[in-house]
């Protein structure tokens, strides 16, 4: 037999009824700024890839795995988006770091 929750006897506010609201507050200001740095990282990457030149000989082979590599930076999480970005700086024969 299914369980059933009976919600009208529910604690007001669950499940977030046992901290203060300004603890929600803060871990959604937290969790928003990962997704903004994830968000700055992924566009870096792609300026980064995007505006090195390449040799002829490279041009089809870069094409063909840059999409893939915009995806995941798109998608990859936050670890991985640093290591991504650190190869792209590094990679590009005119950044400065």
């Amino acid at each position: 037999m299914p369980q059933v929750v009976d919600k009208a006897n529910l604690p007001e506010r669950f499940p977030t009824n046992r901290h203060a609201a300004e603890f929600w507050e803060e871990l959604g200001r937290t969790v928003a700024t990962f997704g903004f740095l994830e968000e700055v990282l992924g566009k870096a990457i792609f300026a980064f890839t995007g505006t090195r030149s390449y040799s002829e000989d490279e041009v089809q082979q870069v094409y063909e795995t840059w999409l893939s590599k915009l995806e995941r930076a798109l998608t990859d999480p936050l670890a991985n988006l640093i290591n991504e970005y650190e190869k792209s700086v590094k990679g590009h024969p005119e950044a400065i770091i």
